[in-house]
């Protein structure tokens, strides 16, 4: 995010960090010069921005006055600044959004590079985060849009699209299971299987699956990471449950398969693009937004 104040670029850090000379050693510049610019604008308002306690700096009411307005101030003219590069014909241009891990690589760089093609003077900043950071960035205005998991529209965030993902197992085109149109999780149980680990959300699917079928799932491997599992799927020590967001490259591609799960209980994942309700995005984010949106729309639609 671009500052147009240099105290505004130390008083926000300042009060993100909690302390001049954690705030000096992120900027790079003297903690004497940071502290200097704070008292001057103090001195003016005629009020303590922070209260000064023997284990940092903390915001006075007054402080988080101005830090909202700050971080308005950022948001406004980040805008402007776009909204310039929008009469320049989109020489030049930014557009940031986060994605969560499993959509980070060939989902979303396949899009990036297809903007890149037709506007290269465009700059996008991708950030893969968990639901919560993306949520919170959408809403502090260091993102234009989010790709999340099961979002629900809130008074901050709309949900602009979204596509659902059910689970079910996934095997090798060889695999003797490959060949189902539908199976039981109790038939798949007895192969060798990679199991997915917290914080995967197929983690705690297996569980119910397993109590629910009364069940033990043959487990030769686990991982929390969604491409190990694919990778040791792949080298064929075993079969996995997994979302089809998970694998939707290596479906189209054929490289692996994907057989739904026979049981109707377990609800699919939601998958959304969303904004923040407010704000105004620039020509680039919305050039960005709207192939997301004919993404998504390719999914909903094969």
């Amino acid at each position: 995010m671009i500052v147009f104040s240099r105290f505004l670029l130390y008083f926000i850090e300042v009060a993100r960090v909690g302390s001049i000379r954690k705030a000096s050693e992120t900027l790079n510049v003297a903690a004497s010069a940071i502290n200097r610019h704070i008292l001057n604008v103090e001195d003016i308002l005629g009020l303590p921005l922070f209260e000064r306690l023997p284990t940092g700096l903390r915001l006075t009411s007054a402080g988080e006055m101005l830090l909202e307005r700050a971080r308005s101030w950022n948001k406004e003219y980040d805008l402007l600044q776009s909204q310039i590069q929008d009469l320049k014909g989109l020489q030049r241009g930014h557009a940031a959004f986060g994605v969560i891990d499993a959509l980070s690589y060939q989902f979303s760089t396949s899009i990036i590079h297809k903007m890149h093609e037709e506007y290269p003077g465009i700059a996008i900043s991708v950030n893969v985060l968990g639901n919560a950071d993306i949520a919170r960035k959408i809403i502090d205005g260091e993102l234009d849009m989010g790709i999340m998991l099961n979002p629900h529209s809130s008074r901050d965030i709309i949900v602009h699209s979204f596509f659902e993902t059910p689970h079910g197992i996934v095997t090798r085109p060889d695999h003797p299971l490959a060949e189902r149109k539908k199976i039981r999780f109790s038939d798949a149980a007895d192969y060798p299987m990679i199991l997915p680990k917290a914080p995967l959300f197929a983690a705690e699917y297996i569980s119910i699956l397993e109590n629910a079928s009364g069940t033990q799932a043959n487990s030769v491997a686990t991982s929390n990471h969604i491409r190990i599992i694919k990778s040791l799927i792949n080298s064929g020590i075993g079969i996995s449950l997994l979302s089809t967001m998970d694998v939707m490259e290596e479906i189209e591609n054929k490289t692996l398969c994907f057989i739904p799960l026979a049981e109707k209980f377990l609800k699919p994942m939601t998958v959304g693009l969303c904004v923040l309700r407010s704000r105004q995005l620039s020509k680039a984010a919305l050039l960005l937004l709207a192939r997301f949106e004919n993404r998504f729309a390719q999914i909903l639609s094969p």
